[in-house]
């Protein structure tokens, strides 16, 4: 089984460290979060696909999608061209295709990126697919 929390922390850490999204406004995934009186936030999804098994448990591999989304209060007039500003600086941190090593993993991600725009009477949203496959080293 693979546990893909270190790659996780390294994408996490990728985009926290960028500064484009202010750190009290990322929901993570299990624990509430009230976007009340927030003009920007991020959320995060973590999509497991499917896994398998190769000759060998140092063959075993996981797939899936990291997913964040952007969302920009609807009142912002330049709401729609900042929310993809922001996720296309989020999207340029990460070369696509790239491999992230971990100390237990090695990960081929590929990024995807779609400007979503008005989702409700409250917000814009972009959302970026990390698509991942990681192998045990």
């Amino acid at each position: 089984m693979i546990d893909t929390r270190e790659l996780r922390d390294v994408i996490t850490t990728r985009i926290h460290n960028s500064g484009f999204i202010p750190t009290d406004c990322f929901a993570w995934s299990n624990i509430i979060f009230n976007p009340t009186g927030k003009g920007l936030w991020i959320s995060e999804a973590y999509l497991p696909a499917t896994g398998g098994y190769h000759n060998s448990v140092k063959n075993d591999y996981e797939q899936g999608i990291f997913q964040f989304t952007i969302y920009i209060d609807i009142n912002n007039p330049k709401g729609e061209i900042v929310v993809n500003d922001i996720a296309n600086s989020i999207a340029n941190l990460f070369t696509t295709p790239e491999t992230i090593t971990t100390e237990n993993t090695k990960t081929s991600i590929v990024l995807n990126k779609s400007f979503q725009g008005k989702i409700d009477d409250k917000w814009y949203a972009s959302i970026i697919d990390i698509n991942y496959k990681c192998y045990n080293k």
